[in-house]
């Protein structure tokens, strides 16, 4: 399986919705991380461009794209912007695998 870096870019005047949704949003980040498929996640502390970055195991982009498909800020229009990038890790204190 490869990695995968996501960064969530939230739309503007989303807070409320993000506020909704984000019980929701962390229920289904859990299950990504009890299947191991979701590695890292967090939220990104740029107060002019609010998202997060979500590190994944998949086989390639598509999968990556039809799981996070999924996650409710993505279909509540929380999400402005996804950008998938295949990662390749030089360096880790912890194993990532």
């Amino acid at each position: 399986m490869t990695l995968y870096a996501v960064r969530y870019e939230y739309a503007e005047g989303s807070a409320a919705r993000r506020d909704q949704y984000r019980p929701v949003h962390v229920d289904f980040l859990r299950e990504l991380f009890a299947a191991e498929v979701l590695v890292l996640s967090g939220r990104l502390e740029d107060e002019d461009r609010p998202g997060a970055l979500i590190i994944l195991h998949a086989h390639d982009a598509t999968a990556v794209e039809q799981a996070l498909d999924q996650d409710p800020f993505w279909s509540a229009g929380v999400i402005e912007q996804r950008d998938i990038r295949e990662w390749n890790v030089a360096f880790a204190k912890v194993p990532l695998e």
